[in-house]
């Protein structure tokens, strides 16, 4: 991946931040295929990272259906270090910013699980870390946000608040960019999203192909073959980008991104479903790609419950994943992602983010209909305090 993905990418930015950028695509031409490097990487991934991590089956699941279903084999990103799989584009771009002579890290976050990855490597190698953050006044009620706020502070972390009290986290990127921009040589910028300027998109793959390669050699280690169907949610991409790349030589492969079905409530610019289907293409945040737009024709969030589900700017390898139709969108209410949770929680002993509950929802219906020789693969991520006080009230006198 040269950091174009058919019509996306590229860098549309001032020339102070393109030269920045040019540097960075430079150095980790040099840096990523170096044995210090790798090896550097895959110390940290083991032994502070907890990688790799395992590969479930859930058995019970296939049990309940008379052992008639397809196998779905759950990839447990829960049992990381921070429990999320952004620790390791986290801990692979912080370890490229100091072996480039980088001492500063800057960053995004909303709900805070970026922030704390990233927090988390800079603290383990050592890197001062400034962490932009929407407005907490805005969100003093999230108590998730708070509490990450907490772990991003006793990691060392410095937090600085947005001006605009936009609880956004596109207008949080923006901001970052911004300070970036106005400081070029104090920072070095992780971003939250594979849907940024190159080279960070290319970095992203990179980085976040490590998970699906372990899936894979797990996987055949295993069960002797490839996965027949992957679920991933559509989120900014990460997820998608994770997996796609280590399986994609099947040529059967069916790779599913599950979007979220509009909840009742919501403006009427906002209330649709089919999220990639209503995109535009266009430049935005520094990069050619797909965005979810308004009928103003603005760049606008998706409004679920479940915060960062959708992200505006799609990242330019999945914007070009769909238009060459490698990836199929399928659609979950909210309820249904609630239940899937509930399933896995009392069939397999797990309890997960009601984000991947997405995945599982569509899995669980989908395993239904194939073959018990098939499989499907889909991350595990563990749940937030938001999550377990959303999943509490969801089973509230079902006990």
């Amino acid at each position: 991946m040269n950091g174009i993905c058919g019509e996306y990418g590229d860098a549309y930015v001032p020339e102070t931040l393109a030269g920045r950028l040019d540097y960075i695509a430079n150095k980790w031409d040099e840096i990523r295929e170096s044995q210090e490097y790798i090896d550097e990487l895959k110390f940290l991934l083991s032994h502070y990272g907890l990688r790799p991590t395992k590969l479930t089956e859930a058995r019970n699941t296939n049990l309940s259906n008379e052992g008639e279903c397809a196998k779905i084999l759950l990839k447990r990103e829960d049992q990381t270090h921070t429990a999320y799989g952004n620790l390791v584009t986290s801990l692979g771009m912080a370890l490229f910013a100091k072996m480039i002579g980088e001492t500063h890290i800057l960053s995004e976050t909303l709900a805070g699980s970026n922030g704390v990855a990233v927090a988390s490597a800079c603290a383990t190698l050592g890197l001062k870390c400034t962490v932009m953050n929407a407005d907490i006044e805005a969100n003093k009620s999230n108590s998730l946000r708070k509490s990450n706020m907490y772990a991003m502070r006793l990691l060392g972390a410095k937090i600085v608040t947005t001006e605009n009290h936009n609880s956004e986290l596109l207008t949080t990127t923006s901001e970052t960019l911004n300070m970036w921009y106005e400081n070029i040589d104090k920072y070095f910028y992780i971003p939250y999203s594979p849907a940024s300027p190159q080279p960070y998109s290319r970095i992203f793959h990179d980085i976040l192909k490590i998970i699906g390669n372990e899936a894979r050699e797990q996987i055949l280690e295993e069960y002797n073959k490839l996965p027949d169907v992957i679920v991933s949610p559509l989120s900014q991409g990460s997820h998608i980008i994770s997996l796609y790349s280590s399986f994609c030589d099947k040529p059967d492969l069916e790779f599913v991104a599950v979007e979220p079905k509009s909840e009742a409530g919501l403006p009427e610019d906002q209330a649709f479903d089919g999220v990639l289907e209503h995109t535009k293409v266009g430049v935005t945040c520094g990069l050619k790609t797909r965005y979810l737009h308004n009928q103003h024709n603005t760049i606008t969030s998706y409004k679920t419950k479940i915060e960062n589900l959708v992200y505006p700017v799609i990242a330019p390898e999945v914007a070009h994943l769909y238009d060459q139709k490698k990836i199929i969108t399928t659609s979950v209410t909210y309820t249904q992602a609630l239940e899937a949770c509930l399933s896995l929680a009392r069939n397999e002993g797990i309890i997960s983010s009601v984000f991947t509950g997405y995945s599982l929802a569509y899995a669980f219906e989908r395993a239904k209909e194939m073959h018990k020789s098939k499989t499907i693969l889909l991350s595990v991520n563990a749940p937030t305090e938001n999550d377990r006080i959303a999943l509490s009230k969801y089973i509230k006198g079902r006990l």
